[in-house]
């Protein structure tokens, strides 16, 4: 037991002593190379040319390649997963560091193919690859953009989805209904990646159109029918909708320029904002950028976006953590844990969203957010456990 102690005692200085000054755990939020394959196509559609940060993400997303050439969206997946590979080759060809000749792309290419191609690949790859002129846009959304003017009291509401979303949805909403293409002398041609032809099962696989073809008419029904009662002509409220949802998006930039500090949201909140006219060099967008690579870490493969930042979850978690292994709760770093932990549930509280939606009712319960300067984030079960002394035994 003496051993396990002093084990115990080395661990607690480790943690104690990478503790923030203002009482938070900052660590990286380590995920798939999706989000690095992001930002490389963000630098190469405006222009960036930061070689030092694309060698960067370049060097993350081959060192994470498997030996069959696919990539993974988390650790212990069997084979591979056929979005992520798809995002992942796009990306290493915009890069200019890599060509198709190469043998780790003709692996990654097989794999992609063997897997059914970029027809089979998942709704955000579909979009990432539209936006580029590599897969056709459907001739309709699934969620018409009329949505966005329902009221929240209505009986279907854009509010029905859950926040996190919300963000995403309401960007993607604006560049598929524009069916928003950005072409670059870089943009690599992906034709090589299908199996079957794109313009069949558009943005959607078969089997999605088909339900929502038979469970989803109510649906637009209700959508349509109070879209009619509004006094505006149908031109006229396609492009109210399209500003409202706009008007939903820049209410919900932080202070750092991102959209909800997720860097996935942020990355079709760009591609919304120029198919709604912005120019590349607009101050939302450079905001945008600025933000996306302050949210870039180094790990032992390379430069990585996260996805979102974890300071808020970190902390909450260590600090529990040291009580559980003994740490009393009148230790000054965790009073310091505690007293960032409630200054970003009081932040939370003041600018919580549910309460202005008008849908049901909501109490104070346990949060646990991500950071940000300005910073609002979900409910966790971390926090409250971590505020409150862990009792004896």
């Amino acid at each position: 037991m003496r051993e396990v102690r002093e084990e115990i005692s080395q661990i607690q200085s480790v943690v104690l002593h990478s503790q923030q000054q203002d009482g938070s755990w900052r660590f990286c939020l380590e995920s798939s190379p999706t989000t690095d394959a992001h930002m490389i196509i963000l630098l190469r559609t405006l222009g960036i040319d930061d070689e030092r940060l694309i060698d960067g993400l370049t060097a993350r997303i081959t060192a994470l390649q498997q030996e069959n050439g696919a990539w993974k969206l988390y650790p212990d997946e069997a084979e591979g997963n056929l979005s992520t590979t798809v995002d992942c080759y796009y990306a290493l060809l915009l890069s200019r560091r890599y060509e198709k000749k190469e043998p780790r792309m003709a692996r990654a290419r097989a794999f992609i193919r063997g897997k059914g191609g970029l027809s089979e690949a998942n709704l955000l790859t579909k979009f990432a690859a539209a936006l580029a002129g590599q897969y056709k846009w459907p001739a309709h959304f699934l969620v018409p953009v009329e949505i966005a003017l329902l009221p929240p009291s209505s009986p279907i509401s854009f509010y029905d989805f859950v926040g996190y979303a919300r963000v995403h949805l309401a960007p993607m909403m604006i560049v598929a209904d524009r069916k928003y293409v950005n072409v670059t002398a870089d943009t690599p041609d992906l034709s090589d990646l299908y199996v079957n032809p794109s313009i069949a099962p558009g943005v959607y696989p078969h089997r999605l159109l088909e339900r929502f073809t038979r469970d989803g008419q109510s649906f637009l029904s209700s959508i349509h029918e109070y879209v009619l009662r509004l006094p505006f002509l149908p031109g006229l409220l396609h492009e109210l909708s399209l500003r409202r949802l706009e008007q939903f998006i820049l209410a919900r930039v932080e202070a750092d320029g991102t959209l909800y500090n997720y860097s996935t949201s942020t990355f079709f909140m760009i591609f919304a904002l120029l198919a709604r006219g912005y120019s590349l060099r607009d101050p939302l967008i450079a905001k945008a950028m600025s933000g996306l690579r302050d949210s870039v870490c180094q790990t032992a493969e390379g430069a990585h976006l996260q996805l979102a930042t974890s300071a808020v979850w970190d902390t909450a978690l260590l600090s529990h953590a040291l009580q559980q292994s003994g740490l009393p709760a009148s230790h000054p770093a965790i009073q310091r844990a505690n007293r960032y932990l409630l200054k970003k549930t009081a932040t939370y509280v003041r600018r919580l969203e549910n309460s202005q939606s008008g849908r049901g009712s909501w109490r104070l319960g346990l949060f646990g957010l991500q950071y940000d300067e300005s910073g609002y984030r979900r409910h966790d079960s971390g926090l409250a456990r971590s505020t409150q002394p862990v009792p004896p035994g």
